[in-house]
């Protein structure tokens, strides 16, 4: 999924390469090449852009010139979407760890350990970070890593979930899609889909 920012298009491709593109009329301005295929999308701020790559690395680029600032390294491929919050970079990996980095020291603050590779895409709100894994495990965190509650589904949870009000929705490779409460992981209801699905969902209040 590409990311929108400033009037710039940031999209990430299985030839190894973030692009950046004018939004507006498709003008390509810069690539920059990673050492493996980018499934996910971009996290962007004022100065950089975020992107995991199958390289095993957080890619951290300069956003005027498409050059590296920094690097994050996991043990294996980062499928899952960075999440910028609180000052820190959330990001998951196939190592079977949710890394915690912290944006002024460029250091690992803390890293989770659920029981499975996590390609789901973190949800941060302003008390907990959501996310599932490839192992049907669903994890909710506070802001220390430390695990509020956990919700075991049958199969792989690649979706990444959404919160709306003291709810978070996902969906899972059993068929289902969840929607749980989110301070206790209770299950408020659940739908029955014809296939397991590894879409995200989206809320339309």
């Amino acid at each position: 999924t590409p990311a929108c920012y400033d009037g710039k298009l940031f999209v990430g491709s299985y030839d190894n390469n973030l692009y950046c593109l004018n939004a507006a009329d498709g003008e390509f301005e810069w690539k920059y090449p990673t050492e493996g295929g980018i499934p996910g999308r971009p996290a962007v701020d004022t100065e950089n852009v975020y992107v995991g790559s199958e390289d095993g690395r957080l890619h951290v680029i300069t956003q005027r010139n498409g050059k590296l600032d920094w690097a994050h390294f996991t043990d294996g491929p980062v499928r899952s979407s960075p999440k910028i919050a609180e000052g820190h970079v959330f990001v998951g990996s196939d190592d079977r760890y949710l890394h915690a980095v912290n944006l002024a020291t460029r250091r690992l603050s803390w890293r989770f350990e659920p029981s499975g590779p996590i390609r789901s895409t973190p949800f941060v709100t302003q008390e907990m970070i959501y996310f599932g894994s490839e192992d049907g495990e669903f994890s909710c965190l506070d802001f220390r890593g430390k695990i509020k509650w956990r919700y075991k589904s049958k199969r792989a949870i690649t979706s990444s979930p959404v919160v709306v009000g003291d709810t978070v929705y996902f969906s899972s490779m059993d068929n289902m899609v969840y929607a749980l409460d989110s301070k206790s992981g209770y299950v408020i209801w659940r739908f029955r889909l014809g296939k397991g699905s590894i879409s995200s969902p989206y809320v339309l209040e």
